[in-house]
């Protein structure tokens, strides 16, 4: 009997005691209301602090409501961080009671946002390169596939100019306007001038995958 009392005295005590917590604490809830717009903010960070210690954060929801639940008895602040906008609320004072609190904020103070855009040309003079007859007669070239080695988008590999790394062969090249396939054997004393188009290629020579190597030759009028 002695031991049942124990026990029962023990859970008397233990539910005072929870009792006595639980009415000890209370809710802070209610609204961040934009002054601004006069609406109620949704999706705005707030945390609940105490000498300078987050005890609880929370998120306002779509309707701009928050809550803080179990809240002992004290003085504390609210902080919020919003887009643009940060306050702090101080000297919030919980007592038994549940405690409604309407925030209210300026968010017209918007941090800037600056988009930095980097633009490159799609065609730039590394991609375009145009050689003169001059420039042919000082190399001592004899073949258009001389001319190309001398580029520095060209690499030559046992089975042809690569270009940008695209197989060999693929180049496409122009005589006089007219399309041809495959190295080219002309005199190097009858071409005026070469294009080479490695990147940006124009749409009137489009449809490849590597280079456009454009020649144009002299005329009769060139050698007078």
């Amino acid at each position: 009997m002695r031991i049942l009392t124990k026990k029962l005295a023990f859970v008397i005590i233990k539910v005072f005691f929870l009792v006595s917590v639980s009415f000890s604490q209370g809710i802070i809830e209610g609204f961040v209301h934009d002054i601004h717009l006069d609406e109620n903010k949704p999706f705005v960070s707030l945390a609940l602090i105490q000498d300078g210690e987050i005890l609880q954060s929370t998120t306002t929801d779509y309707e701009g409501y928050y809550y803080f639940d179990k809240v002992d008895r004290g003085i504390y602040s609210i902080k919020i961080n919003g887009v643009g906008a940060e306050k702090t609320f101080t000297n919030v004072h919980v007592d038994t009671e549940d405690l409604f609190l309407s925030l209210d904020m300026d968010f017209t103070n918007t941090i800037p946002i600056t988009d930095v855009i980097h633009y490159k040309d799609l065609i730039t003079k590394e991609y375009i390169k145009k050689i003169d007859d001059g420039f042919i007669k000082n190399t001592g070239a004899r073949i258009i596939t001389n001319v190309e080695k001398l580029q520095s988008t060209a690499v030559e590999t046992p089975n042809g100019i690569s270009y940008k790394g695209a197989r060999p062969g693929t180049s496409v090249y122009y005589i006089d306007g007219i399309r041809t396939y495959g190295e080219l054997y002309i005199p190097m004393s009858s071409v005026k001038d070469i294009e080479i188009y490695s990147g940006g290629i124009p749409a009137q020579y489009g449809n490849t995958t590597s280079a456009v190597i454009v020649v144009e030759t002299k005329s009769y009028f060139d050698n007078l």
